[in-house]
């Protein structure tokens, strides 16, 4: 199963060594008087620690594209490619 996935959002703080969360703001949401956040996890590929992805700080707007993988039972994003906008 080949699954893509296009994520714009802020980064968040770091969760562990490898993993990083990306608040997305939902364009729905049922009582449209305060904004939703999702907090999705995203794991680089290459796992490269040294990589901008892991050192930027909470705040940053970025893009990337990447796939669905479930890991620990938990599903995160393993991204391929990574934009700062």
């Amino acid at each position: 199963m080949l699954s893509v996935v296009t994520v714009l959002g802020r980064t968040g703080p770091k969760s562990d060594d490898e993993t990083r969360i990306i608040e997305v703001r939902r364009a729905y949401n049922e009582d449209k008087r305060t904004p939703t956040i999702d907090m999705i996890k995203v794991v680089l590929w290459s796992r490269n620690k040294s990589a901008p992805f892991y050192r930027v700080e909470a705040g940053n707007l970025v893009a990337l594209k990447g796939r669905l993988e479930v890991v620990n039972g938990e599903l995160i994003v393993v991204a391929e490619q990574v934009n700062f906008v």
